[in-house]
């Protein structure tokens, strides 16, 4: 498989306390290889204290 795939990534930041402290909406990134199925991404979570941030989890979307 190579090329776009459909949907997107959301991606959280939580806290220690298990509430969600900063979350975005990201495209998939390119798929590289189909040997390895890499797929590349960039992420920025907005948030207010970094040090806050313990876990980041990643769940797919699609359409």
């Amino acid at each position: 498989m190579q090329g776009r795939f459909p949907g997107h990534l959301h991606v959280i930041g939580w806290d220690g306390s298990g509430n969600a402290g900063a979350t975005a909406d990201v495209p998939w990134g390119e798929f590289m290889s189909r040997r390895f199925r890499l797929a590349y991404f960039k992420a920025f979570l907005p948030t207010n204290n970094i040090a806050a941030i313990s876990k980041i989890s990643i769940e797919p979307v699609n359409p």
